[in-house]
């Protein structure tokens, strides 16, 4: 009989160990899921835009995409970008504006720090990936999470 008992010990101290390892290995899935989120959210723009471009198949599923004052932006076009120093006072002045096309078809012109500071993120979902008619370039079709409207947008416009 003592080897049914050492028999269930064994299976315990394996259930133990597994359960061990099972938590370790969740915790580890967790730490890389925020190193990846980290990484996206710091990441050039442009640089993951071409990426993608390069990997098709390793597109994500979900996206962030801007929006100001309940207007989901398609795009943007820095239309002045000044730097120089004022002899005089020997600052730096920076003089940039930038021009926002908004779901609306309207445009709106902004200073770059008022576009910064006025855009929140929303989440979006990935339908397809399309080409722009005309200039051939790559854009997502992406399904807005909160309100299920569709949009269009140029792939260095999201994130």
């Amino acid at each position: 009989m003592p080897t049914k008992q050492t028999k269930k010990e064994k299976e315990e101290e394996n259930k133990e160990e597994n359960q061990d390892v099972l938590e370790s290995l969740q915790n580890e899935i967790e730490e890389l899921k925020k190193q990846n989120q980290m990484l996206l959210e710091v990441a050039d723009k442009k640089a993951l835009a071409g990426y993608y471009t390069r990997h098709k198949e390793s597109l994500p599923s979900q996206v962030k995409i801007r929006v100001i004052d309940g207007n989901v932006v398609l795009g943007w076009k820095m239309v002045k970008d000044e730097v120089y120093k004022d002899p005089a006072t020997m600052r730096w002045i920076e003089i940039q504006k930038i021009k926002v096309l908004l779901e609306n078809e309207k445009a709106i012109e902004l200073d770059y720090m008022d576009f910064v500071r006025r855009y929140e993120y929303v989440d979006a979902r990935i339908i397809s990936r399309v080409k722009e008619e005309g200039t051939n370039r790559e854009a997502l079709k992406v399904e807005r999470i909160d309100t299920g409207q569709e949009y269009v947008i140029g792939i260095e416009y999201v994130n």
